[in-house]
């Protein structure tokens, strides 16, 4: 079956100048100018504009990388059926990102998404599947009322309750609004005396001041960060000692 897709997906690229037809140049060039001239208007949210990139384009066609098909389908820590990707720069960018949010290099795994907003879907998934590892009980989501506005429709997209907390003048996360609306009752992997939302990292996050403010996810319910860096990560071993 992975062959005959695989076999598929090669004839879907091989005739895709085929269905592309002549491209008018004047069209591009156009639009290449009118970009050009909306930079200098661009203040750089949510997109950097101070990039040099020429020598780098320059490169990918001299060294022919402009005319292949790469994909990074699958799991970037194991070998891939279709060779052609970049699975061994994907996780160089996973394994730097990895200790400068706690986790070690050999104990991490990640992925690196198009987009903040993959990056945050990601997140809220692999934190929920996570926990429904433990305890048939549905994880909720925590939201702050000034978080990235692709977590609302993330959650409402994979079906969750939501429970949104107030911030303060800096954007925060008020923890003390957050620990009133945490429900004692929901019991966590069947062990007495333990909750999911006692689990939520507030000792730590009031020790270590990892409550951020507008534009990224929470770090609580045992989810990862999900921002801007676009990417997914998880420690099995950190989780684990921060639930005992």
């Amino acid at each position: 079956m992975k062959k005959q897709l695989i076999t598929a997906l090669l004839l879907l690229v091989t005739a895709l100048p085929v269905f592309a037809g002549d491209i008018d140049m004047e069209r591009m060039n156009t639009f290449a100018k009118k970009v050009i001239a909306g930079k200098k208007l661009s203040i750089g949210y949510p997109v950097n504009q101070n990039v040099e990139l020429q020598e780098f384009y320059r490169w990918y066609a001299e060294s022919g990388l402009a005319d292949v098909s790469m994909n990074n389908v699958g799991n970037p820590r194991k070998p891939s059926l279709y060779t052609l990707n970049t699975h061994q720069f994907e996780n160089e960018v996973i394994d730097f990102f990895a200790p400068l949010y706690g986790f070690a290099k050999d104990d991490a795994w990640g992925i690196v998404t198009y987009s903040g907003t993959d990056g945050n879907n990601h997140g809220i998934y692999f934190g929920v599947k996570y926990l429904q590892s433990f305890s048939k009980i549905k994880p909720l989501l925590y939201v702050s009322e000034q978080a990235h506005y692709s977590i609302k429709k993330l959650g409402d997209l994979q079906n969750l309750e939501m429970r949104f907390i107030p911030t303060n003048k800096m954007g925060q996360l008020d923890v003390a609004a957050f620990e009133k609306v945490l429900d004692p009752k929901r019991q966590f992997g069947g062990r007495r005396g333990v909750t999911a939302e006692d689990n939520c990292r507030i000792s730590a996050a009031k020790r270590q001041g990892r409550f951020m403010g507008t534009g990224q996810a929470i770090r609580v319910g045992l989810l990862s960060f999900a921002g801007g860096i676009g990417r997914s990560v998880r420690s099995r071993r950190r989780l684990r000692a921060e639930r005992e």
